[in-house]
């Protein structure tokens, strides 16, 4: 019944039905929010129905570079009121580094109900290559080459004096073959 506000004797009703439909209602956490890692990282998202509905929820992420692929298992699922669930999503970089800086990508999460209420929650990953830098690579390279050069210059002086053979019968005269052939060359 309907009363006209103006006049207070007038009214109306009209007879009818008035069909209130729920709506679905859901909230999304993301945990760990920051990942890092070489070659991938999982993430949880926990999506809870508040609704007094079930909800059909469809899953995705993305990033900015499109850097990365995703592996959410279920991308699709059914929700009942009052429940909730946690979602692992895995991210890996579609080209892994060896060397480099450390990458960091801004990571979407976002689901949406068939009736296209979307909801997004955020995550980032950071890559970590392999090295960060040439220099351990230098280093080594250096760490090699002046072994190398110490080796050749003991074998060199082993040969010069008469040999290993003549090192380990008579140590005393491998020492004075190389002393002589040392006095012959400030001698002449």
């Amino acid at each position: 019944v309907v009363t006209s506000q103006s006049t207070a004797q007038e009214s109306a009703s009209v007879v009818g039905q008035l069909e209130i439909l729920p709506a679905v209602e859901y909230k999304l956490k993301v945990h760990p929010y920051r990942l890092s890692g070489m070659r991938q990282g999982v993430t949880n998202l926990t999506i809870a129905n508040t609704g007094v509905t079930e909800a059909n929820i469809t899953i995705e992420a993305s990033d900015l570079d499109d850097g990365l692929k995703y592996q959410i298992k279920p991308e699709k699922l059914t929700l009942g009121a009052w429940n909730s669930v946690e979602v692992p999503i895995r991210l890996k970089p579609k080209r892994g580094s060896f060397l480099g800086a450390v990458k960091r990508f801004d990571v979407t999460i976002t689901a949406s109900t068939e009736s296209g209420n979307p909801q997004t929650a955020n995550c980032e990953f950071n890559h970590s290559p392999f090295l960060k830098s040439w220099k351990p690579i230098w280093r080594l390279i250096k760490a090699i080459i002046a072994i190398a050069i110490v080796v050749v210059i003991i074998v060199f002086i082993i040969k010069w004096g008469g040999g290993w053979s003549a090192l380990r019968e008579s140590p005393k005269g491998w020492f004075n073959n190389i002393a002589n052939s040392v006095q012959g060359w400030f001698n002449k």
